[in-house]
């Protein structure tokens, strides 16, 4: 990949088994619990693979969703910063997951950072992508 946009991803499956509501989606999606079968689950988590990656990223997180907290993304992120990988984020206070109910601001702030992203990596321009690690 030459560029990745992550969507209120869950950046480590291990943990966010124990966030609330979060259990049903993990033993559909991945199996049993990290605590009976932990390497799928390792397997599935970008944080366990942060020296491996290569490709830019930008996450943008929702304040309020429980399945995706933003100590997920403080993981990743002091990883990536010592390792020297680049990756922005953007976490929207006022928004709830699913993008048709954010607010046309936020939204229209998301889809200008991702075409920056990929008109940079993608394209070979010279773009800017500012989302500010804002928390």
């Amino acid at each position: 990949f030459k560029a990745a946009v992550c969507l209120y991803g869950i950046v480590d499956a291990v943990t966010a088994v124990s966030s609330p509501g979060m259990a049903a989606w993990a033993r559909y999606m991945i199996g049993s619990s990290p605590m009976t079968a932990p390497l799928p689950d390792f397997e599935r988590s970008i944080v366990n693979f942060v020296d491996k990656l290569r490709t830019p990223i930008i996450f943008l997180y929702t304040g309020s969703d429980p399945s995706t907290p933003f100590q997920q993304l403080q993981q990743f992120a002091v990883q990536a910063e010592v390792k020297g990988k680049w990756f922005d984020y953007r976490v929207f206070e006022n928004e709830s997951e699913g993008w048709r109910y954010w607010r046309p601001n936020n939204l229209r702030l998301s889809l200008e950072a991702m075409d920056a992203l990929f008109e940079k990596h993608l394209l070979g321009r010279d773009r800017e992508i500012r989302l500010s690690r804002n928390r």
